[in-house]
């Protein structure tokens, strides 16, 4: 995965003829065995090497700089190791690097003085940790996890693994018979009455509050979410006795002890959307408050010059746009032209460089979640 050092040193890359490819890829199925994601490089090696040549460079010269990438076509392993995307960076005198990616990149390629690096964005907007509680009677499991990935962590020093291991082994003897279902309260229903529904009670919750314990020595200090992943009346009395503040106020209802882990992280990003756009919808906020005040705009021709001066502290850009032309750092002024050429570059490239080099943050959004949707690009500034 790219990392956000790595994506600066990326962007101060100024080297005539730089290549970017982006592409989608498969990390299973027929695109796999078919080669499908092999061919559409070879594809887009084909529209770079056209691009090289009308730009004057001689077949003998492109042919010598995009030979690494004839080589990796060549990589059989690589091909079998995918994930949703990939992007690759060639550059005079650089070499070739490519990074596999969890999100799908639409095919694009771009070649300029510099890298195309806005579809990047993605990774370092939604890049926030999370952590996901997988709790039953006969396990428990905490996973730490961002949006692309999620791995097991090892608690056993603190947490019990079963209920037995706090109340003993004549547990499921005594437990009153159970129905799913919740009261008003979100407790579990049970069937019977009398002591072995309160001596049940009493040691689901002395089991939970072991849990929470251990939890608490590897959490305590944490600040992102936790979220829960057990049968309805488990999550009801895990609520009432963690001490973790961050508990997420939605769980992921069955018994976890029945998915795999890719589904609960399916799940749990599903359920922790609003999480993911809390950021978003306070930089709208912030965004309608600076309008106001003249300390954000849309139009192309502040946004640009105050990017490279880094005084853009906010930039959203809709998803799958480009806008092609130049920007005349002596006179501050933006022209823009219809379809890329050698000459000019993305605007909005340039602005998400000049922005993310400046400790900005930039996001790339679909139309509804622009600050304003007449817009293709905004920004709010920080003076």
């Amino acid at each position: 995965m790219i990392t956000r050092d790595r994506f600066e040193a990326l962007a101060k890359i100024h080297q005539p003829h730089s290549v970017s490819i982006y592409m989608p890829t498969h990390r299973a199925g027929v695109e796999v065995n078919e080669k499908l994601d092999k061919l559409m490089l070879k594809n887009k090696v084909k529209e770079i090497k056209q691009t090289l040549l009308d730009y004057q460079m001689k077949e003998n010269e492109v042919d010598q700089y995009i030979k690494p990438i004839y080589e990796l076509l060549e990589e059989t392993n690589f091909w079998n190791n995918q994930l949703n995307g990939l992007a690759l960076f060639l550059a005079p005198g650089k070499g070739l690097e490519y990074y596999r990616a969890p999100i799908t990149f639409d095919e694009y390629t771009y070649v300029a003085d510099h890298f195309y690096l806005k579809p990047l964005i993605p990774l370092f907007i939604y890049d926030k940790n999370f952590y996901v509680l997988a709790l039953s009677q006969k396990n428990v499991s905490l996973y730490e996890a961002n949006t692309y990935k999620m791995q097991k962590l090892d608690v056993e020093e603190f947490v019990p693994e079963r209920i037995e291991e706090v109340v003993g082994t004549d547990f499921r003897q005594k437990s009153p018979q159970f129905r799913s279902g919740q009261d008003g309260q979100g407790k579990g229903i049970y069937h019977g009455q009398g002591s072995g529904k309160d001596d049940y009670k009493t040691e689901v919750e002395k089991f939970l509050q072991h849990v929470d314990k251990g939890l608490m020595k590897i959490l305590h200090d944490k600040k992102a979410p936790l979220i829960v992943a057990a049968v309805d009346y488990l999550y009801g009395y895990f609520k009432d006795v963690t001490a973790y503040k961050h508990l997420y106020d939605d769980f992921i209802p069955g018994n976890p002890d029945e998915s795999n882990a890719d589904r609960l992280h399916r799940e749990a990003i599903s359920r922790l959307e609003k999480y993911f756009k809390k950021e978003i919808d306070d930089k709208h906020r912030l965004f309608e408050e600076a309008i106001k005040v003249n300390k954000a705009s849309c139009d192309l021709e502040e946004i640009i010059p105050y990017s490279v001066d880094g005084r853009v502290g906010s930039l959203f850009i809709k998803q799958g746009t480009h806008l092609y032309g130049l920007y005349d750092h002596e006179t501050r002024k933006v022209i823009v032209e219809d379809e890329k050429n050698k000459n000019n570059s993305c605007l909005y490239n340039l602005a998400t460089i000049e922005t993310m080099l400046n400790s900005g943050n930039v996001f790339i959004t679909k139309e509804q979640d622009m600050p304003d949707e007449s817009c293709e690009i905004t920004a709010i500034f920080r003076y």
